[in-house]
């Protein structure tokens, strides 16, 4: 990193540069960079814009755990917010940078297998300490199969913000780690993925009312949860993975415990 920098200062030779982020700072099975990291620079970013994408982001998940008389309008209203945020600070690449790389669903059906084992365990040995912890994925009406197939596709939209809000802060993270640390790029992205999982699982501490179990299910199933989107950078893949994985910890949940 500190080669880099002092490249990035003197006069380099862009392939040169390219050559050199590629051999020491990048995993092997990473496609691209992150938005605005090294080379690709958020054009008029500065700390005003990251201020007003914090606020959003604080605003969107104040939402989320609102509860407006009809149903999941705080999900619908989180969504807009968080979105608002990511336009107002990725412009006109916020898709493009976000959305546009090809979803991949064998990455997909394999962590979303690896966090529902890890998951399960974790809940499992939890559940040993703590007898009266909550799976808290939603509401539950009588009708058991109906409850998790429509409380799934209803809170969709959740899912949604919730998967942007956990970019935003990884992104967020990512970036004062750029500016102001000198270490490998690697050894970022890996602190910033489990920092920002662990930020997150805390951030559920209002829906399971044990931060026990926030930060060590949710934290830990987060983690692995978004390592496809560290590979591809593409959040569609982690919504789905979030999405199935919810479905499934509630079938489970209702049919096996």
């Amino acid at each position: 990193m500190k080669k880099y920098k002092k490249l990035k200062k003197s006069k380099f030779n862009t392939n040169e540069l390219k050559h050199f982020q590629k051999e020491t700072d990048f995993f092997g099975w990473e496609h691209g960079d992150f938005p605005y990291y090294n080379l690709k620079q958020h054009t008029g970013t500065g700390f005003f814009d990251n201020f007003i994408f914090i606020f959003f982001l604080i605003l969107g998940y104040a939402l989320l755990l609102f509860n407006f008389s009809i149903p999941f309008l705080n999900s619908v209203l989180a969504l807009i917010v968080i979105l608002a945020g990511y336009v107002y600070a990725y412009k006109k690449d916020f898709y493009k940078e976000f959305f546009h790389k090809n979803i991949n669903l064998g990455l997909i059906v394999v962590f979303t297998l690896i966090a529902v084992v890890i998951g399960e365990i974790l809940f499992l040995l939890l559940s040993m300490i703590y007898p009266n912890i909550q799976i808290g994925l939603g509401l539950l009406p009588e009708n058991r199969l109906l409850t998790v197939f429509a409380s799934q596709v209803l809170t969709i939209v959740g899912i949604i913000a919730e998967e942007l809000l956990f970019v935003g802060i990884f992104i967020l993270i990512l970036t004062c780690m750029n500016y102001f640390l000198q270490i490998n790029r690697k050894k970022m992205v890996l602190y910033t993925l489990i920092s920002t999982s662990f930020i997150f699982g805390l951030l559920h501490i209002f829906t399971y009312q044990n931060i026990v179990q926030s930060l060590i299910v949710i934290g830990f199933t987060s983690c692995i949860i978004h390592i496809p989107y560290v590979i591809n950078k593409n959040i569609w893949n982690t919504i789905l993975i979030h999405f199935l994985y919810n479905t499934i910890i509630l079938l489970s949940s209702l049919y096996l415990f």
